[in-house]
């Protein structure tokens, strides 16, 4: 099912690109796939604060971007992503930092999820962007994501040989940067603060 879903938001992709006159831009790489360990769907700062606190911390990043998304400078509607570490030996997931991304570029970034929860029209212009973005061809989306789902695999492997998840240190919270939000005092583990949400 995922592969059909890939090809034909890529099928769609090659199409719009061959018939439109454009051409896709070869560059670096600058939009990175991060597949999460399924021990930590769900365990993020947005499931960890109310949707008032989330929207304060978010507003933090929206002005210091200046509107404009800080991958491809695309200026609009912005959303937040947060940026995250694995630490294998203590078995943490650690917050390391945030950042306002367009709506195309946080979708490439979470390509697994697009290619799974959004409607087609959006998957394949979040495709198309992150193509270009990236100057990637088609072989190259499906060996990144294949390395993305390869490492997410490994986390989780580990993880369930050990205790069973990651414990979630939103530590970096407590900076001065959000006391607007007004945040309870953060701790290297809040998984049992957190109530489902989306990922984002």
């Amino acid at each position: 099912m995922i592969n059909i879903l890939i090809y034909g938001a890529i099928a769609y992709v090659i199409y719009k690109v061959l018939f439109s006159g454009k051409r896709i831009s070869f560059g670096n790489e600058k939009i990175k796939l991060e597949f999460i360990p399924s021990t930590q769907y769900f365990l993020n700062v947005r499931s960890a604060v109310s949707v008032e606190e989330w929207e304060t911390i978010a507003k933090v990043h929206y002005r210091r971007a200046k509107g404009h998304c800080e991958i491809c400078s695309k200026k609009g509607r912005l959303e937040c992503h947060e940026l995250w570490s694995f630490d294998t030996s203590s078995f943490t997931q650690k917050l390391t930092g945030m950042v306002a991304l367009c709506h195309e570029c946080h979708g490439g970034i979470h390509y697994g999820h697009t290619i799974h929860s959004k409607d087609r029209a959006d998957a394949a212009r979040i495709t198309k962007h992150l193509l270009k973005v990236n100057g990637w061809d088609v072989d190259q989306l499906k060996d990144k994501m294949s390395d993305a789902q390869e490492e997410a695999g490994r986390l989780t492997r580990l993880a369930k040989k050990g205790p069973g998840g990651y414990k979630l240190d939103l530590t970096l919270l407590n900076q001065r940067t959000y006391k607007d939000a007004k945040l309870r005092k953060m701790t290297t583990d809040e998984r049992s603060k957190c109530v489902r949400k989306e990922a984002y």
